[in-house]
């Protein structure tokens, strides 16, 4: 089971090893290439023991009719319990690596600015487009959290697993919005367009800048990287290691 976010492909996988050919058990879906019937996957190998693939990436040709489940393809009934782990595997992985990448993206146009660039409306509109973005990332994430947890608790009915994802959510969505995006969207940004109709009035200007900076600092911080990472890892031991066991 694989594809992009919204694309999915019902497939079986075999892959041959010089000797002869064997299924692959477990594989998680990295990058769809091409998308449609007779183009290329490729995919990371999670479980096959038989031919020590483990960790491998394999690229081969999908062969299989194009299927597209209903919304929430990971409560369609008609699926087996597996499928719908993979397509519920598949959302995560789709909505918290876009939220990440909206994060990183934002951090990146901060590093960007001097302190002239503050006064330009172009760059006041390229800041509010790109938390636009941002917002919209983590709004759907947060919308689809309670479901996530409720469809992990059905579905693994495992207390472990579903205090997994609990606290997953807790520290990587709480914490990292409250920490880096809370503070653009009600400090930051209003400071900047603040500083940019002062005009003339130096002094309160050079103060809103000063205090611009010193915020933007916490979206500017290696530290955030640092984080961005860690939440990936985080996400990768959640929908890959705790999930998959």
């Amino acid at each position: 089971m694989g594809g992009a976010p919204n694309q999915a492909y019902k497939i079986r996988a075999s892959c041959w090893d010089g000797i002869g050919k064997t299924e692959l058990k477990s594989i998680q879906g990295l990058t769809v290439v091409k998308p449609g019937r007779d183009h290329q996957l490729k995919w990371r190998v999670l479980d096959d023991m038989e031919v020590g693939l483990v960790g491998d990436s394999i690229t081969f040709t999908l062969a299989a009719s194009e299927y597209t489940p209903p919304i929430g393809g990971w409560n369609d009934k008609t699926l087996t319990p597996e499928d719908q782990k993979a397509f519920l595997i598949m959302d995560l992985t789709s909505q918290i690596n876009a939220y990440l990448n909206e994060v990183y993206n934002t951090a990146k146009i901060f590093r960007g600015y001097s302190d002239g660039a503050f006064t330009g409306q172009s760059a006041l509109r390229n800041l509010d487009e790109q938390r636009k973005l941002l917002n919209a990332a983590y709004n759907t994430l947060l919308k689809n959290r309670r479901t996530f947890e409720l469809t992990i608790q059905r579905l693994w009915r495992d207390e472990a697993k579903t205090a997994v994802a609990e606290t997953f959510f807790t520290t990587f969505l709480d914490k990292m919005h409250r920490e880096h995006i809370l503070p653009l969207n009600d400090d930051v940004l209003p400071k900047m367009y603040d500083y940019n109709t002062f005009g003339n009035k130096y002094y309160r200007n050079k103060q809103l800048l000063k205090k611009i900076q010193t915020r933007a600092q916490v979206l500017t911080d290696p530290l955030l990287a640092h984080e961005i990472e860690t939440a990936r890892k985080d996400a990768w031991n959640l929908y890959s290691v705790s999930l998959k066991q």
